[in-house]
């Protein structure tokens, strides 16, 4: 479903040189790299174990904590990742002055919630962490009432 409503993305998000931000197993990774069709793809992650595994999964990743160290670059994706975030709104700053655009995937299902992390709760109040973090949004993709994919810039 919501690799679907992926390739409902603008032309403008594809043909980039893109960072999966939390790219864990590399799975997803290598669904959106047939999706977007990059100039070039990379993967970050904080988990040893999961880079590599994104690596055999052919994915060309490396250790990152994204809400620490300093990262920037075109297109940046974040797929269900906020959620982890310490702080969401001082990081999804950061991340925001440091790419040229976005692509913000989350889950706002508490039901199907199993990972550790924040709820945010609705469609609602995850846009207004996103409008505190001076995020600007530029399109929102559709997925339903659980899920929301946000594009910047």
């Amino acid at each position: 479903m919501f690799i679907d409503s992926a390739k409902k993305l603008p032309q403008s998000f594809l043909q980039r040189h893109v960072i999966d931000l939390g790219c864990g197993d590399g799975r997803i990774s290598v669904k959106l790299r047939r999706i977007l069709k990059p100039k070039t793809f990379r993967g970050v992650d904080q988990s040893r174990a999961l880079v590599r595994t994104a690596k055999q999964n052919n994915i060309n990743a490396e250790m990152c904590d994204i809400e620490k160290e300093p990262i920037s670059g075109d297109l940046g994706i974040l797929w269900a990742v906020a959620h982890h975030f310490a702080d969401p709104i001082k990081t999804l700053q950061k991340i925001n002055q440091n790419f040229n655009s976005l692509i913000i995937i989350e889950h706002l299902n508490p039901i199907i919630f199993f990972e550790l992390g924040r709820r945010f709760g609705n469609k609602k109040n995850f846009k207004m962490i996103l409008s505190k973090a001076n995020i600007d949004i530029e399109e929102e993709i559709d997925v339903g009432k659980k899920v929301v994919i946000i594009l910047t810039k």
